[in-house]
């Protein structure tokens, strides 16, 4: 599918000549309540109130959305017979914008999982208001189904339309510019080192990484950039469209709802040491283009965070961490640890370039949270 992407300069009008022309009128909007501060709320309501429709507000949902949360959106989209659905927000607006228009449904058989889903016809526009999941452009959404995440994956959850504003950035916070930052970053860096990283990922993801370590700063103290940032979210999310993440993100969720560590954050408190501890273990290498490649791969990572080895980039994000005052540490249990590593998505360790045992996760996680 091809994705229209629009900008602060023109959305106004596309959206304009879209809502005419499948003559929508009854707009599922799915956004938490800072949403109602930003220009293009008080903007759809005055179009689509021309148009004679109305807008259909679902706000019910959680940082880490639950699939009940989803279940009551399905249910409230169906009931209010809407015709377009539009996400304002990070990434648990839009994953959850997604479900809906999925109609997923999640139930358990015999004591097993099973997913099915409904997909509704109506057009799907996501507005990010953070610079970090690139939900915007993947096929990936996460909920959460009785405590545990899950990933939703299907080509049709890709929105249609995307609207990059980064007037609707303007407002954030520093610690939500930063945790969200890290979460574009560590995209674009697994991606690089997956087992299916091709050219035109690497192409998104490095110029991610590189526009991301040239504007952080001047961001987070916010001070501009909210452009080249959302600029570099949005590559990363197409890099990792394609290639899906890795050991780094199959680690850290655990650590958000064990520990209520936000994504971003946990993610950074993963990556540096599993990157360290893939290349003490490079006879592991599971991409079958080999270990050299594996090697090069990381040599291109280093380049574009401006580092000259793969040691000194892993220096450098245990440092940025540090310098953002994002580490983490803690008394840790037997328990904990063995319940952070059964929590690890098996099918995420598969896209990771060097194998990991239980063993190798334990060994990580005590290293994590005592030394993070």
């Amino acid at each position: 599918m091809r994705q229209c992407c629009l900008e602060s300069h023109n959305y106004k009008e596309k959206l304009h000549e879209l809502f005419c022309a499948g003559k929508y009128s009854k707009v599922f909007l799915v956004c938490g309540r800072s949403a109602q501060k930003l220009d293009i709320f008080q903007w759809l309501h005055a179009e689509v109130e021309t148009l004679g429709g109305r807008v259909i507000i679902f706000r019910e949902f959680e940082p880490n959305p639950r699939y009940s949360s989803v279940e009551l959106g399905i249910n409230r989209f169906i009931s209010n017979d809407c015709d377009i659905i539009m996400a304002v927000g990070g990434g648990s607006a839009i994953d959850v914008a997604k479900c809906v228009k999925l109609g997923l449904e999640i139930k358990r058989e015999d004591g097993q999982l099973v997913r099915s889903v409904h997909v509704h016809n109506a057009p799907l526009i996501a507005v990010p208001t953070t610079a970090g999941t690139g939900s915007e452009v993947t096929q990936f959404a996460v909920i959460y189904y009785e405590g545990e995440k899950q990933s939703v994956s299907h080509p049709a959850i890709v929105p249609e339309y995307v609207v990059l504003d980064e007037n609707n950035l303007r407002t954030l916070p520093a610690g939500q510019r930063k945790v969200t930052v890290l979460d574009a970053l560590s995209h674009a860096i697994e991606s690089m080192w997956s087992v299916h990283s091709c050219d035109e990922s690497c192409e998104y993801a490095e110029r991610a990484i590189r526009r991301i370590v040239c504007n952080m700063d001047r961001y987070v103290r916010g001070n501009g950039a909210e452009k080249e940032l959302l600029i570099a979210a949005n590559e990363a999310g197409k890099a990792i469209n394609f290639t899906k993440t890795t050991a780094a993100h199959a680690m850290c969720y655990k650590l958000t709802s064990l520990y209520g560590i936000p994504h971003g954050r946990a993610v950074m408190l993963c990556l540096p040491e599993l990157w360290e501890y893939m290349c003490l273990h490079m006879d592991r290498c599971a991409d079958i283009r080999g270990k050299e490649f594996l090697e090069e791969q990381f040599e291109r990572i280093a380049a574009c965070l401006g580092q000259l080895t793969v040691k000194a980039s892993i220096e450098f994000l245990k440092q940025l961490r540090k310098d953002w005052d994002l580490e983490f540490s803690r008394e840790i249990r037997d328990d904990e640890i063995n319940l952070l590593v059964s929590a690890v998505n098996v099918e995420r360790l598969s896209n990771n370039p060097v194998e990991l045992t239980k063993e190798d996760l334990r060994e990580l996680y005590w290293r994590i949270l005592k030394e993070g």
